[in-house]
């Protein structure tokens, strides 16, 4: 038969006196409890990766947690109540080792016999252990106990004795969508020793787990741009087709879509796969594209429609699907027009490309619920008669502010900005004339003047001036440019502006918790959030990285991230950030001094090992690292 008492060890540790009358302990054992509580996140912010659980269900015996946890790490508070002169502890946990799998355990920086280990008793806690009992469940064993000191002490009141960790391994789905199960005592291996009495099974408190799976937020499909205004006869008009909002917790492995337009004002050409679909296809899964553009015996499609329909399939290898399964927004597709209608300005045609026929399947063959999508407005170019302007930057269609009064992408500090007018007389390139260029920010003003070559462009370029006294200040921000010309006593202008900026800017990194613990058996990760943001419209490469010193410079750790940033579509206004927020982790090592650390962001182009550059200055802050 099994000990009631920790272990054999903890047994002979403990056993230094017995008193008789069992009245005595028997009334310590009615009051005394053992339970298993859960703490959330904050009993020990380092060690629970999970999602935050039910807040009702904080500090009671239930874990219940809400969407698929598999991987995912919480930990148990093993907590007494009603203790009388406890001297010692030994507990045996059942768990489905089917669900959950141990991981970790550890006594808390205020456990109960802190006290002794405070007066430098010796404490004695073999490690755990653990035992298959059956073929579902696995036995936790561990126990704790100290050689007491002069004078006599023992624990009397309420706390913690320890906190164990465990994995979710069972994920939960659609068609599975609920996991449950229970943590509870085995009384053979748990009991309380009181001094000097003697050691007693207390009132035991099991504990509940569930997750519950719920139906992730609907994608949306939409198109980039979401309103094309076409600036020339011909133009290729590049669609895209993105979808966004996509929850891993789907399982989406194929999607469809179908673009519907008007063939009055557009002839399609050809298309582009996008790339954000291959990067989820791992081991020997693989990517199927299709698109047809040649519908028009489609009963469904309006007189003079047509339609691009589209899709993407994510095939599966000799051992299934494998995760991850697609998550966030990315490019599907992008389809090319031919612009072949145009009016004559003031006269202007605009139509509706139509997003239709959407579906998103997931690994079982089911369809995903969608949310409403969103279509794209255009414009068929507008032909100006008599004389014209035309002032945009070097950056393509539409980043460089083609059209009249449309501003340009951004730019920043010390770069290049090449300036273009094109002068026209009836759709006609004016030659060899003077075209004047005023540039204006704050204190700066730029005048230049070129002549019209044989196309009827004129062109200057000057760079961003960054000056040695307070540059940001003075040079970010919004810069005017206005062209003008004369033809025939006929004077035309057009105006543009852009932001001067960091391309990438790096507004703050933090660590997500003030401290952490050293602990040289068992290192806490540093856990870090970089929040960064672009005015770029254009999509712009980043490496971002996050470097680690403690108190005394010492270099303690690293992590690195490969993105891309900007808004992927002609934005505006001009001055509105898309931010964006990463979680780094990064190991503490062992020889981390205790003290106050650093952490250090930086944004590059590329690493700069391979080239690359700051985009923007690096961001710090500052966390504690403390001793156990």
């Amino acid at each position: 038969m099994k000990s009631k008492t920790i272990c054999t060890i903890v047994i002979a540790l403990l056993m230094t006196s017995m008193l008789a009358g069992l009245n005595i302990f028997s009334a310590k054992a009615a009051i005394t409890t053992l339970s298993i509580i859960n703490p959330g996140p904050d009993g020990y912010p380092a060690k629970w990766t999970a999602s935050l659980p039910d807040a009702g269900t904080i500090g009671t015996e239930n874990f219940f947690f809400t969407g698929d946890q598999y991987g995912k790490r919480f930990f148990i508070n093993i907590t007494i109540t009603g203790a009388v002169n406890v001297k010692g502890w030994g507990i045996g946990i059942v768990f489905d080792h089917t669900k959950l799998s141990y991981v970790s355990a550890w006594r808390p920086t205020d456990h109960i016999f802190k006290y002794a280990e405070d007066q430098g008793w010796t404490i004695v806690a073999p490690s755990v252990s653990t035992e298959v009992i059956s073929p579902t469940q696995t036995l936790l064993k561990w126990g704790c106990t100290y050689i007491m000191g002069d004078p006599e002490w023992s624990f009397t009141g309420d706390g913690v004795l320890a906190q164990i960790q465990f994995e979710i391994i069972q994920g939960v789905s659609r068609l599975s969508p609920l996991l449950t199960t229970s943590l509870t005592w085995d009384t053979d291996w748990t009991s309380v020793y009181f001094h000097p009495t003697g050691s007693e099974v207390p009132n035991l408190n099991p504990a509940n787990v569930k997750v519950q799976w719920v139906a992730p937020p609907s994608p949306i499909f939409y198109t980039k741009p979401a309103t094309y205004k076409a600036a020339e006869k011909y133009e290729d008009v590049a669609i895209e087709i993105w979808v966004r909002n996509v929850d891993s917790g789907w399982y989406a492995v194929a999607f469809q879509v179908a673009l519907w337009f008007n063939t009055t004002l557009l002839e399609p050409t050809y298309y582009e796969t996008g790339t954000w679909l291959d990067g989820f296809v791992d081991g020997d899964e693989s990517t199927l594209y299709f698109a047809y553009n040649d519908f028009h015996g489609d009963p469904a499609l309006p007189y003079c429609y047509n339609k691009w329909l589209v899709g993407a399939v994510i095939l599966p290898g000799s051992s299934g699907y494998i995760a991850p399964f697609p998550s966030g927004e990315g490019m599907l597709f992008r389809v090319h027009f031919n612009a072949t209608f145009w009016t004559i300005f003031p006269e202007e045609e605009w139509t509706t490309l139509q997003v239709k026929e959407e579906a998103i399947y997931d690994i079982y063959g089911l369809t995903v619920p969608l949310g409403i999508s969103e279509h794209a407005q255009y414009r068929a170019p507008v032909i100006t008669l008599g004389l014209d302007i035309d002032l945009y930057t070097q950056y393509d269609y539409p980043y460089g502010g083609q059209g009249a009064r449309n501003p340009s992408d951004m730019f920043g500090p010390q770069a290049e900005v090449i300036l273009y007018a094109r002068v026209v007389y009836n759709e006609w390139p004016v030659q060899m004339k003077l075209v004047a260029f005023e540039i204006r920010h704050g204190e700066f003003y730029i005048y230049r003047e070129a002549y019209t070559n044989e196309d009827g462009i004129a062109m200057v370029k000057f760079r961003i001036p960054w000056p040695c006294v307070n540059p940001v200040e003075r040079v970010f921000g919004q810069w005017d440019v206005i062209a003008t010309v004369e033809v025939a006593e006929q004077i035309k202008n057009d105006t543009l502006s852009f932001m001067v900026w960091w391309p990438v800017e790096i507004t703050s990194v933090y660590s997500k918790f003030s401290e952490y613990y050293q602990n040289k058996l068992s290192p806490p990760n540093m856990e870090f959030t970089v929040e960064y943001r672009t005015l770029s419209m254009q999509i712009k490469p980043v490496v971002l990285t996050v470097t680690v010193y403690d108190e005394l410079g010492f270099f303690i750790g690293y992590a690195t991230f490969e993105t891309t940033v900007g808004w992927g579509e002609y934005h505006l206004p001009i001055d509105e950030f898309k931010t964006y927020t990463k979680d780094f982790i990064v190991p503490m090592p062992t020889n981390a001094v205790v003290g106050i650390a650093t952490v250090y962001a930086n944004a590059y182009t590329a690493l700069p090992w391979n080239g690359g550059v700051p985009y923007c200055p690096e961001a710090s802050s500052t966390f504690n690292i403390r001793k156990p």
